[in-house]
């Protein structure tokens, strides 16, 4: 892995991280990278010939059914082909959802850490973090419930292998944001944070940056990548975060 570029890293990530606990084996293809989680499935590095894109949806849709997956999402980066594939993927039913910027920071970042962060290490911590990450995602219901007892389930081998690597941050000891990391030989990928809506505004996401950047020059890995979206996009460029590229992501069954 140390010759895959940054750019690879954060564009296609789940090409090369770790896999998570829970999760079931990925299906790599010249053309595609098939990732189910425990609900979506991801498709990265696609990489597809004009007359191959009918055929890969097909399969990666028998693919997603055989695994009971509600969505597929689409991650159509820079270096996706064909150069129309998003265009064609919303012909055959995947709708468009964001684009995210890629980014990359591979100096100490800006600004002050105000709270104190750490990496979760017991089961009630990690259940914490995941429900800040829930409200956070306004996710709730049915979905919500088999989340948390997914969670649950997998916290034994998520403490021994570290994977991924979870944090919360914490403003006057209350709990109000959380992080989740992956480690690689490449780089750190910042896999998604969030802070409480009553404690926004307040240093928290810069906090959990900080926090990953020293792990991540600890690991002899000084090098972060992230696929941002509108509201931390502007936040990690004052933090000293390049722009790589850009990922749109479609979805649909």
């Amino acid at each position: 892995m140390p010759d895959v570029s940054l750019l690879e890293l954060a564009e296609d990530s789940a090409l090369y991280i770790p896999l998570r606990p829970g999760f079931a084996q990925p299906t790599i293809t010249e053309g595609y990278g098939f990732f189910p989680g425990p609900i979506v499935a991801t498709v990265q590095r696609i990489r597809l010939g004009d007359d191959e894109v009918e055929p890969a949806v097909d399969e990666i849709r028998a693919r997603a059914r055989a695994a009971d997956l509600r969505r597929i999402i689409w991650w159509v980066g820079d270096a996706a082909t064909p150069e129309d594939l998003g265009e064609r993927l919303v012909n055959l039913g995947f709708a468009p959802m964001t684009t995210l910027t890629s980014m990359a920071l591979t100096t100490a970042p800006g600004g002050t850490p105000i709270a104190h962060v750490r990496e979760v290490a017991t089961l009630d911590e990690w259940l914490l973090a995941n429900e800040i990450d829930q409200v956070v995602a306004e996710i709730s219901g049915d979905e919500a419930l088999e989340m948390q007892a997914f969670n649950r389930r997998v916290w034994p081998e998520v403490q021994y292998r570290r994977v991924p690597r979870m944090y919360l941050a914490y403003l006057d000891d209350e709990p109000v944001g959380f992080a989740r990391t992956a480690f690689t030989d490449a780089g750190v990928v910042l896999l998604g944070s969030g802070t409480l809506p009553h404690a926004r505004r307040r240093g928290v996401y810069t906090s959990l940056v900080h926090a990953r950047w020293r792990d991540a020059v600890e690991a002899s890995t000084p090098a972060l990548v992230i696929q941002a979206g509108d509201m931390s996009e502007p936040i990690l460029r004052g933090l000293g975060f390049n722009d790589l590229g850009s990922i749109r992501l479609l979805g649909g069954e």
